[in-house]
């Protein structure tokens, strides 16, 4: 038990550090992130698990994919601009319309969509795709942008725990290491994806939860 304390109590230390800091209000969510990754890197250094080549690696991997997120945005700019100039968005719209969906059909196609989108993507992409063509159907049912805001948030919440591809999997991965296989993990989340999914079940069911200040 003491030995568990004491491998676990610098996490404890910097997530204390980093959600007290954001919920007091000493800086933004963003900012949040930066000052734990800060630090992770300075425990990291102190407790000598980490080194220049593993630094080196980390930056590498960040310019990947901070290029890849840059050319997702450039993409998502122009299928912006195209929708715009072809018509396509109020096109699809008029589809959409002419299919005469409910809410509660629309709701469910949008929920299959982004957890199909959110075993291959990334929250930021998936968002930066769809948008553009659902921003005009959701207008068109006038479907509140706040609510669909939060849901929003909580389907890209569940893509993150999607295999294959399921980013925050990966990173518990890289914790562990060895101590269990990545389906072991994959199995673990189970739970929780089943209740975010509740969660989003509710949110749709009672469009006011999210509207709840």
């Amino acid at each position: 038990m003491k030995q568990a304390l004491i491998d676990t109590g610098p996490a404890l230390l910097i997530m204390l550090a980093t959600f007290g800091g954001m919920f007091g209000g000493v800086f933004t969510a963003t900012e949040a992130g930066a000052v734990g990754a800060f630090l992770s890197l300075v425990y990291a250094f102190v407790a000598g698990r980490i080194g220049r080549d593993k630094v080196n690696q980390a930056l590498v991997d960040t310019v990947m994919t901070c290029g890849a997120l840059f050319l997702i945005g450039v993409g998502a700019i122009m299928l912006t601009r195209l929708l715009s100039i072809s018509g396509l968005g109020m096109t699809i719209s008029s589809l959409v319309d002419a299919m005469e969906l409910s809410y509660w059909q629309l709701v469910l196609l949008i929920v299959a969509l982004y957890l199909v989108l959110g075993m291959f993507l990334d929250p930021f992409g998936a968002m930066l795709i769809t948008l553009p063509i659902f921003l005009p159907i959701l207008n068109q049912y006038e479907i509140n942008l706040v609510f669909f805001g939060v849901f929003l948030v909580k389907m890209l919440e569940i893509g993150m725990l999607t295999p294959p591809v399921g980013m925050n999997v990966f990173v518990i991965k890289s914790v562990v290491g060895n101590l269990t296989t990545l389906g072991g993990i994959f199995r673990g989340v189970a739970p929780f994806f089943i209740v975010d999914l509740l969660v989003v079940a509710l949110i749709i069911a009672y469009p006011a939860l999210a509207l709840l200040r």
